[in-house]
């Protein structure tokens, strides 16, 4: 299996589930790598990250083209693209992008902290890899047009069985107002939205930590700085994090990224 189209802009690893279901499970990095890989999904799940740091703007449409075409031939009614920041914006284009196949029928989209619009903008994106992203862009036109072309989600889905699941930070401007972007620029398409009691961006983390209890809630979102969960955590929220985790706990000790994907 080859994502033909879209390589070698993108890297990806497929695994097949244990168990046999209808659906497949996309994961898009927002790093070099394959974020939440050791992860025990329920469902055949394909992880992709880019080549170049991209924001996923390059090929996007031709790694769509490439995901459909792979549930199709696995035979999958359902996809579920999951994603996180700047990796949640290929959640959102592509899955507003997929149309029904022989087999694919429902799409969801389930994007943490999402980056809603990528390019052109009239404000910085607050993260470190975009100033590169738009060095990127200066430096080379073929990667801007595509940035042009793909820089913004499609406002509508082509899918009737589409819907998108946002899960972002309360208190953190910049996810709130991507969100509002979203909703405001969107049309007919169902989306669920869900605040999480925080000041930090990567809420991801927060799902894929330990619930057993709030110290070792605490102490796994933690060590997500050093990549032991292949997550993405700032150590300069740690202080920060101590004072929220007991809202952000009672509100999420249920809830888990393969839950939220059943």
């Amino acid at each position: 299996m080859e994502l033909l189209n879209s390589t070698p802009h993108y890297k990806w690893l497929f695994k097949r589930s244990k168990k046999t279901t209808k659906k497949i499970l996309v994961v898009f990095s927002p790093f070099s790598g394959f974020m939440l890989k050791h992860s025990n999904f329920e469902h055949d799940t394909l992880y992709i990250h880019e080549s170049v740091n991209s924001y996923y703007t390059f090929k996007t449409d031709k790694l769509t083209a490439d995901i459909f075409n792979i549930a199709e031939k696995l035979r999958k009614n359902e996809l579920i693209l999951l994603g996180s920041s700047k990796s949640a914006y290929p959640a959102i284009f592509c899955g507003r992008s997929i149309s029904e196949g022989l087999h694919l029928r429902k799409c969801k989209s389930i994007c943490f902290s999402p980056v809603t619009r990528v390019y052109p903008l009239k404000k910085n994106l607050p993260f470190s890899t975009y100033p590169q992203f738009i060095e990127l862009l200066n430096s080379k036109n073929h990667v801007k047009r595509e940035a042009i072309k793909n820089g913004h989600p499609p406002a509508t889905s082509n899918l009737k069985n589409y819907r998108e699941k946002i899960i972002y930070a309360q208190f953190c401007e910049h996810d709130v107002r991507e969100i509002e972007w979203l909703i405001k620029n969107s049309t007919n398409i169902k989306i669920d939205t869900t605040p999480i009691p925080t000041s930090i961006h990567h809420v991801i983390t927060m799902f894929a930590a330990s619930k057993k209890d709030l110290a070792r809630f605490v102490s796994d979102c933690k060590k997500s700085n050093n990549g032991e969960l292949e997550l993405p955590w700032l150590e300069r929220d740690d202080k920060l994090f101590e004072l929220q985790a007991p809202l952000i706990f009672n509100k999420i000790k249920n809830q888990s990224i393969v839950s939220i994907t059943k």
